[in-house]
């Protein structure tokens, strides 16, 4: 094939479109706090002199079910990681973070592998009111002393109405799809 364009110049004349360089900062991004998350469960396992164990298994999939998965020695966790741009107000209500933040797409795909994997968000956007309550229950989820108080039930309660509410529409699109 003979040349037709000289690709310095190619190189330095300016897009049209713009579009690709956000795409790739919100890639970039995403990249950067999986490979957080990857090195995070390195750093949970070395010694106190900084050395790694005889066998440590962590394998991470991308775009795999969700965002990124981890397996960790049969431990699965997949990760939606949501993006959103500085301009664009924080999650406030729990409605927001299940159709937005992606947390209906992580229970949906919790059901799919049969309610097995734990699930997380990652998101640069901050989170306030209920997303903000809701935030602050999974982070304790884990802690030995972890009791929920009936604020934190009301809570709970209201995301699973919505994620209902959310489950009874989709399911209503499938069928609509289906009938076609």
């Amino acid at each position: 094939m003979q040349a037709n364009y000289d690709i310095e110049q190619l190189l330095i004349k300016p897009q049209l479109e713009q579009f690709g360089e956000a795409t790739l900062d919100r890639y970039t991004w995403q990249s950067m706090i999986a490979t957080a998350d990857l090195l995070t469960k390195y750093a949970s396992v070395l010694d106190a002199n900084g050395n790694l164990p005889d066998v440590v298994h962590y394998t991470m999939y991308c775009e795999l079910y969700e965002d990124w998965a981890i397996d960790d020695d049969g431990a699965l966790t997949i990760v939606s990681a949501k993006h959103r741009e500085a301009d664009v107000p924080h999650f406030s209500s729990l409605g927001q973070l299940v159709d937005e933040g992606g947390i209906f797409h992580l229970y949906a795909n919790w059901l799919y592998l049969d309610q097995k994997p734990q699930c997380r968000l990652c998101t640069s956007s901050g989170v306030l009111k209920d997303s903000k309550r809701l935030a602050t229950i999974c982070s304790r989820l884990n802690s030995p002393d972890f009791k929920l108080s009936i604020e934190d039930n009301e809570c709970i309660d209201r995301l699973l109405t919505q994620l209902e509410k959310t489950l009874e529409a989709e399911n209503e699109k499938l069928i609509q799809y289906i009938v076609m």
